[in-house]
């Protein structure tokens, strides 16, 4: 399977050769810790890991296609809080549309 993987912060240079985002060939029943070893990286560098937008463990299993961003200890928590934001803000848009003054 193919998965795409986006490397944040110092996690570009510590990782094995190759850009911030790149496709990744992995085995049929890879976790995001096998994703990790892969790329060159321990797992205690990598201290947020979004698959697919979503927020999870090392342990989760990748399908073909996913989306992986995984993030240093020194940007998960801004990384966080922007991504919350984000979310919200486009959640808030959508419920709350603004009244059309006439």
């Amino acid at each position: 399977m193919i998965v795409t993987v986006l490397l944040g912060g110092h996690l570009r240079t510590e990782a094995k050769q190759g850009p911030q985002q790149r496709s990744v060939e992995l085995p049929e029943g890879a976790a995001v810790h096998d994703l990790c070893l892969t790329v060159g990286l321990t797992e205690d560098r990598v201290k947020m890991v979004l698959v697919n937008g979503r927020g999870s463990p090392m342990g989760t299993l990748l399908s073909d296609g996913d989306r992986i961003g995984l993030f240093p200890p020194e940007l998960a928590y801004n990384t966080f809080v922007s991504v919350s934001y984000r979310k919200e803000t486009a959640e808030g848009r959508q419920s709350n549309p603004r009244d059309v003054v006439d």
